[in-house]
């Protein structure tokens, strides 16, 4: 875990982590920043090939999937986009170039294939 900007190339951090770590679901873990009233995330992974990130309430909004330590996808929920898909409909963004794109798509089989224990506990715990 570590803030952005934070991570060194050759490893480690070059300052204290401040994400807290709020439970797990799974393999992924669970993280709030504390200095921020929105929810965020971590752009680049230390202990984990994903991470959840919750709002200000505790619901997790996002789940940040990473590849070789660097954001690949984000799945989001909570809110609508206008290509067709619902504010209850999970999406995804990609990575491009290392930039998150503001198109949104739906999962891929293979992705909800992997992540569907992960959100079908995400909603579970939303009700």
């Amino acid at each position: 875990m570590g803030s952005r900007g934070a991570f060194l190339p050759q490893g480690g951090f070059s300052e204290p982590l401040k994400y807290q770590e709020i439970g797990q679901i799974e393999d992924v873990k669970i993280l709030r920043d504390p200095t921020k009233s929105q929810q965020s995330l971590p752009q680049r992974a230390n202990t984990s090939s994903a991470y959840a990130g919750v709002d200000s309430r505790g619901v997790v909004k996002q789940l940040r999937v990473f590849e070789k330590r660097l954001p690949a996808i984000d799945i989001d929920f909570g809110h609508s986009h206008r290509h067709g898909l619902s504010k209850d409909d999970f999406h995804v963004h990609e990575y491009p170039n290392g930039e998150r794109s503001n198109v949104s798509r739906a999962l891929t089989s293979a992705e909800w294939s992997r992540w569907r224990p992960v959100i079908a506990e995400i909603l579970r715990r939303r009700k």
